[in-house]
């Protein structure tokens, strides 16, 4: 179970960078 905090904290990172690199290429693609 000691892996489980992190894990999820690792997964909403690369939810978080990966949503913020999606918005970023939606706004470049929409210019």
């Amino acid at each position: 179970m000691g892996m489980g905090r992190f894990e999820i904290g690792s997964v909403l990172s690369f939810g978080s960078t990966v949503f913020g690199f999606a918005i970023g290429w939606t706004s470049y693609a929409a210019d």
